[in-house]
């Protein structure tokens, strides 16, 4: 339960992300550059999770969530990246940045019923993305308080495909054998205290 539990806070890093964002959110020379920081490694933690995924699952729409989070995540960085570049920002790499959010996804690899996991993590990722990019619509810079408007919205869209495609496993996913419902019954027991399947009120899932 505590390596679950750990997962739940530690998955794709964005917990880490929005907290270092709001350190330096008040000093204006470097908020957006802390900014830019943050959503690139939110980013490229969204994508090291799609790309696990599709080595992990044999269920065609998680693969074609993966894929579609792979695409607009990178799109979103190249664009983040550019920004960055414009102003002249020291803006960390793919390189320096890909393996820390890679170092958060370890423990998923051992969690048996991978795909609901997956996906009830995205919608903790996506909530924590929603936040951390509404503070950047607050930056005092026009191009990327704009940027952030828009990303904040594409966040708001996968946030909702995230909570479908999380239902729609709850709904249509029987544990094949006994481990597999321990394994469920575990992850459930490991998110009790923020599921976003509970905050939700979700009617696929009674025992929430």
């Amino acid at each position: 339960m505590i390596r679950l539990r750990n997962l739940t806070y530690g998955l794709l890093a964005v917990g880490a992300v929005t907290a270092l964002y709001r350190k330096y959110a008040d000093t204006s020379q470097t908020a957006p550059v802390r900014f830019i920081d943050a959503a690139m490694l939110q980013g490229l933690a969204e994508i090291e999770a799609a790309r696990l995924a599709l080595e992990r699952t044999g269920n065609d729409k998680v693969k074609e969530f993966a894929r579609q989070m792979i695409e607009d995540h990178t799109a979103i960085n190249r664009e983040l990246e550019q920004l960055g570049n414009s102003r002249g920002y020291p803006v960390a790499g793919a390189d320096s940045l890909a393996p820390k959010a890679r170092d958060t996804l370890l423990n998923l690899r051992s969690v048996q019923s991978f795909d609901q996991a997956y996906a009830e993590h995205q919608i903790t990722a996506h909530r924590k993305a929603i936040d951390l990019y509404r503070r950047g619509t607050r930056l005092d810079d026009f191009d990327i308080s704009n940027f952030a408007r828009a990303t904040q919205s594409k966040m708001e869209h996968h946030l909702a495909m995230t909570e479908q495609l999380a239902d729609e496993l709850s709904a249509g996913m029987a544990p094949a054998t006994a481990a597999d419902a321990a394994a469920t019954a575990e992850v459930d027991s490991g998110l009790s205290s923020g599921s976003p399947q509970q905050n939700r009120g979700d009617a696929a899932n009674p025992h929430h």
